[in-house]
């Protein structure tokens, strides 16, 4: 049986704290986001600013620390510029393919 040190015991400690609050906090989103939703801020535009901004508060929250990108720079960082170049790519190839003038159109 390993013994556990007190700094390791301090350091789970930590994150299931950091956890926790991180737990509370998507709770709170979520019920922010149902009042948003029954809440008339004036036009249906202002309803899905508010609760767009609310879910992208609640997706960082998630992806930060939930799935600890915050502290896998390098590597996510990777995968990002990866992902935005494919993401253009393919954006660029069905731009591309829509064109009146392309070959791929028969006449």
């Amino acid at each position: 049986m390993s013994k556990t040190s007190t700094k390791e015991l301090a350091d789970v400690k930590k994150h299931v704290k950091q956890h926790i609050m991180i737990a509370v906090a998507l709770a709170v989103g979520t019920l922010t986001t149902l009042w948003t939703s029954q809440t008339n801020f004036g036009s249906f535009a202002r309803n899905v600013e508010a609760t767009l901004a609310i879910a992208g508060i609640q997706g960082f929250l998630v992806a930060a620390f939930f799935m600890h990108l915050l502290s896998e720079k390098k590597v996510i960082y990777c995968f990002l510029v990866f992902t935005a170049v494919f993401f253009v790519v393919m954006i660029g190839i069905t731009f591309w393919a829509r064109m009146p003038g392309n070959v791929i159109h028969y006449p």
